[in-house]
């Protein structure tokens, strides 16, 4: 429908970014678009959150319900942190020996630890690491946030252990799907204005929930309003409002088909459901973002849906 752009002139735009351009069947992206995703350094640190998550998940979710059903007041005793910080240990530890630097969530996200000379982590590299670990998490995680500061994205463990996360570049996924239908240039909404719409809606799905539900016991039932209420608020909004809820339509991003066609009813009903699963798992569904080609969520991909920008990004002042 289109003819493919020509970022060939643009000195910031890999070849291999280029290549993934040509490969999209029909699409028109931004040539900054591309390049602000696959370069950023923040991309990296996003996946490596992704990971993080997913290893923990792994962990916590069964400790979790063994500690609750083994305790005797139903609740989650003093020593599940510990625990959970120790299993972490060993866990990480033994799948960056034995499986050369991968853990599962690593392996999902297209990461690898090394050393900064990229040889293989040894036996003291995986055992300090751990340590720094474990001390830059009780420090009110400062160890891992070090890394959104420092110039190579290192956290603490990294930077004492002698270690590195590497993406592997060949795991970029491509589109699964043509977007040819669109008749205006895709720019792709980024996780940060999609986040600050999601906080925008939440805060004014908590206001309803207060003034619908009231301080009174017996009024209605939570439960029932706390499902009902962002279901109908996220299907309304994105079925009958041009795919923008009030938080999207201030960050200027909306919800499209994958085919650049209004999000239809059962679409947008099935992605605000899955929303909900991918919330329910400490949010993994909505840093999978970060992680898929096309700043795609769970819900996302389950819907066939894609949030791009309703308006050009600012690229300079004019006057």
């Amino acid at each position: 429908m289109f003819d493919k752009p020509d970022f060939s002139r643009d000195p910031g735009c890999k070849p291999d970014q280029l290549e993934d351009v040509r490969n999209l069947p029909g699409i028109l992206l931004r040539s900054n678009t591309v390049r602000e995703h696959e370069g950023s350094a923040y991309d990296v640190l996003g996946k490596r959150a992704l990971a993080r998550a997913i290893d923990v998940l792994l962990l916590a979710g069964p400790l979790y319900v063994i500690s609750v059903a083994t305790s005797a007041s139903g609740s989650v005793p003093g020593f599940f942190l510990p625990v959970l910080l120790l299993l972490h240990g060993v866990y990480d530890g033994i799948c960056m020996v034995s499986f050369r630097g991968l853990t599962p969530g690593k392996q999902l996200t297209g990461l690898r630890v090394e050393r900064v000379d990229g040889s293989p982590l040894t036996g003291r590299d995986v055992l300090l690491r751990e340590l720094v670990f474990v001390a830059g998490t009780l420090c009110w995680f400062i160890g891992h946030f070090w890394a959104v500061l420092d110039a190579k994205n290192r956290t603490w463990h990294d930077i004492l252990a002698g270690t590195r996360v590497r993406y592997d570049q060949s795991r970029r996924r491509q589109s699964e799907f043509p977007v040819d239908n669109f008749t205006e240039e895709i720019d792709l909404a980024p996780f940060e204005l999609r986040a600050a719409a999601w906080l925008i809606d939440f805060a004014i799905l908590g206001a309803l929930f207060v003034l619908i539900n009231g301080n009174e016991e017996g009024r209605a039932d939570n439960n029932t309003i706390e499902f009902l209420l962002p279901v109908l608020y996220g299907w309304l909004f994105v079925a009958h409002n041009k795919g923008q809820t009030p938080g999207k339509r201030l960050m200027n991003i909306r919800v499209a088909g994958q085919d650049g066609r209004p999000v239809t009813n059962i679409d947008a009903l099935v992605r605000v459901l899955v929303s909900g699963i991918s919330a329910g798992v400490m949010f993994i569904g909505y840093l999978y973002a970060l992680h898929d080609g096309m700043n795609r969520t769970w819900h996302d991909r389950v819907a066939r849906t894609l949030v791009v920008r309703t308006k050009p990004r600012r690229t300079g002042s004019h006057r």
